[in-house]
């Protein structure tokens, strides 16, 4: 099996500078951390949104899926999942070290778009409910 070589694209502390670092055949930007994927909306983008790249003090990398519209995202509809799949790679693939949905609505696609890709995907809050409710008392 090929092994899966990551160019996440920046040196860190002393002990990073014999790190060899490799081109991604395809990539062509580099240092990103998180992939946000967007909403095909309009809506003031202010800062502390998640669509805001101000409102982080680390490197996001957006992209906007195309047809991924309110009524499309809010009945989950299944026609946008070559799409999400398409965003998400081509996030992947420049770099970035895991990808989430700036929508609770992304989370209908979770599983699917998770397992599409080699790195973490995190499309929704709510997918932390099972999470949480492990760490609850039952009643």
């Amino acid at each position: 099996m090929d092994e899966i070589v990551r160019n996440y694209g920046y040196l860190g502390d002393k002990e990073d500078l014999d790190q060899h670092f490799y081109v991604t055949k395809g990539q062509w930007i580099a240092g990103y951390t998180v992939g946000i994927m967007l909403l095909d909306v309009h809506y003031p983008l202010l800062p502390g949104n998640v669509v805001n790249a101000s409102t982080y003090s680390y490197p996001v990398r957006h992209a906007w899926v195309p047809g991924a519209d309110q009524n499309r995202m809010h009945s989950g509809d299944e026609s946008l999942l070559p799409e999400l799949i398409k965003t998400a790679r081509q996030l992947e693939l420049e770099g970035c070290r895991a990808i989430c949905g700036a929508c609770g609505y992304f989370g209908h696609f979770q599983k699917k778009v998770a397992e599409a890709l080699d790195i973490p995907v995190y499309l929704s809050s709510v997918i932390q409910a099972s999470w949480i409710a492990a760490g609850l008392k039952s009643s």
